[in-house]
């Protein structure tokens, strides 16, 4: 080998390095260049624009790091309990007056946090003038994709939320019964089983991996027609890819989970995804199985003939929508837009449905006394116990179920907060927001408002239902646990009717439930996650209570 091929071969070599190292250094380059930029851009923002709107000082508990992260820490629930962040929020909203509150997020981002109920039914009730952050789109496209009814905005969303709301009408859903009355002798049974089988007569278990395979099971028995035997060979794949999505808060460290979220602000989609964080590589791994899962059965399904039959679950009637002409649109769904809402609905819905569920039996736990009357209330409408699917109807009805059930999602709502931004300035009362500002509509901080319901807002008790359809509020629009108007959470109603009858059965048996000392119930800023609920079980009949 000539002295010009050795120099030849290290110029390629050195070449190779610097391509290599430029294509290291690019991403962290671009995105201190973005950080720098974001700051500044929100520095600009916070003192001209927001000039009208009061913001708090530093909170005195907060670390310089938490400070500069997180702002007032109102929006990123990263290492702060639901609970502390409801109590950080009120704190502000009764030292200062006014229909709006300034606060500060990631890189100072500037964000008014808006408890005027007027103007939040301007929100609810005008979704043209009120659009999705980019953020949450960011956050949530992996896993419902773009064309979801959750994401789509205007004639797309109101398209399709005429297409599949008729799925979830109070008849359609008669269907979902049986599923669900067998979802909840299931799981009593095997309760039972796994006390009967302990030393200690008691097991204590993670309630949040204890429920939840029951939505999952439910919309995949009910809305996609999967069989029992399919179930069986392909649900633990599916409970553990739901569980990475939503369950993996907790067990990454506070500086990895403040990455991941800092580069969700930073960097594209697509890039955020593939750096080296387990935390995000385990989220799109699973999102990529259940899409993969559902996209199978949505090709299996599309061969199956159904002409002169009526429609038999949510993906038979989406199914017969997909395709059709440009003329005849208006009733038509693609492909993309079929998967999509399907992803929402296995998604969304089963975290809705394991938020109704461990917030009712968390505080029925916590309160023995709401258990024994509601276990009076269920023996004396069911004395032989819950057999037929005819008792859903009855069990739906039954007054202080529904108490307990409202008064869980008033102080625990499934989605603490939303986020919307203003397509124009908009002006309600003295309030004036600027056009592209960042609203943040605090639910669970309105639902425990003391000048809304009263001195003891911040008690669990299920009585203040019992004669009012408001619960005492001072209003109407205080209690919106599913959103409100044309936006309100399609599948409400399936939702409920699934928590309701889980919870019945429960408290139909002689199983008590405790929780766990020390045990601390987390709820972060916008998908609810639930992070070391243990809860003790037990077999035994309920004490009487004065």
């Amino acid at each position: 080998m000539t002295w010009a091929d050795i120099m030849g071969w290290m110029n390629l070599l050195y070449s190779v390095v610097i391509i290599g190292l430029v294509g290291l250094l690019a991403p962290f380059v671009f995105g201190t260049c973005r950080a720098i930029s974001l700051l500044l851009t929100h520095l600009w923002l916070r003192y001209s624009r927001y000039r009208h709107i009061t913001f708090p000082s530093r909170p005195p508990e907060s670390s310089t790091a938490e400070w500069l992260f997180e702002g007032h820490g109102l929006l990123i629930g990263v290492n702060r309990s639901h609970a502390s962040v409801m109590d950080r929020l009120m704190r502000y909203v009764e030292e200062h007056n006014g229909p709006a509150l300034g606060c500060l997020g990631i890189f100072f981002a500037p964000r008014i946090v808006v408890w005027d109920l007027d103007m939040i039914q301007s929100i609810f009730a005008k979704p043209d003038l009120w659009m999705k952050p980019e953020f949450v789109r960011n956050t949530l496209r992996d896993i419902t994709g773009d064309s979801s009814v959750l994401l789509t905005e205007g004639d797309l969303h109101r398209r399709q939320r005429k297409i599949i709301g008729p799925s979830f009408h109070h008849d359609a859903l008669r269907h979902t019964y049986s599923v669900f009355m067998d979802l909840g002798s299931t799981l009593v049974q095997r309760w039972k089983s796994m006390v009967q089988e302990s030393l200690n007569h008691s097991v204590v278990v993670d309630l949040f991996k204890e429920v939840l395979r029951i939505p999952i099971v439910a919309i995949c028995r009910t809305a996609f027609g999967m069989k029992e035997e399919y179930l069986r060979t392909h649900g633990k794949k599916l409970d553990a890819a739901f569980g990475k999505i939503f369950a993996n808060l907790d067990s990454q460290s506070v500086t990895v989970r403040r990455l991941s979220i800092l580069f969700l602000h930073i960097f594209p989609i697509w890039l955020t995804y593939r750096f080296p964080l387990k935390m995000l590589s385990d989220r799109r791994k699973a999102a990529q199985l259940i899409r993969n899962e559902v996209s199978s059965l949505i090709k299996q399904r599309s061969t199956v003939p159904t002409e002169g039959t009526p429609p038999q679950d949510l993906l038979d009637s989406l199914l017969r929508k997909m395709g059709g002409d440009a003329e005849d649109r208006n009733c038509t769904m693609s492909r993309s837009e079929v998967l999509d809402n399907c992803m929402t609905f296995m998604s969304a819905g089963s975290m809705t449905t394991v938020s109704l569920l461990t917030s009712m039996l968390t505080q029925l736990a916590l309160h023995p006394r709401s258990a024994s009357k509601l276990r009076e209330e269920i023996s004396s409408a069911f004395p032989a116990g819950l057999k037929s699917d005819d008792d859903v109807s009855k069990l739906d009805k039954l007054p202080y179920l529904d108490a307990v059930f409202r008064e869980s999602i008033r102080l625990y709502p499934p989605i603490p907060a939303t986020a919307r931004i203003a397509s124009e300035t908009i002006t309600v009362g003295d309030l004036t927001i600027p056009k592209g500002a960042y609203v943040l509509v605090p639910i669970a901080a309105l639902q425990r408002l003391p000048a809304l319901w009263g001195h003891d807002a911040n008690l669990f008790r299920p009585e203040r239902w019992l004669n009012s359809s408001t619960g005492g509020a001072s209003m109407n629009l205080a209690f919106m646990p599913f959103l409100y108007g044309p936006r309100s959470c399609i599948g409400s109603r399936f939702a409920t009717l699934e928590a309701k009858v889980v919870v019945a059965h429960i408290y139909d048996s002689d199983i008590r439930l405790t929780v766990v000392p020390a045990c601390e119930f987390y709820q972060f800023s916008f998908v609810s996650a639930y992070v070391g609920l243990m809860m003790k079980i037990e077999l035994c009949k309920e004490p009487s209570l004065p």
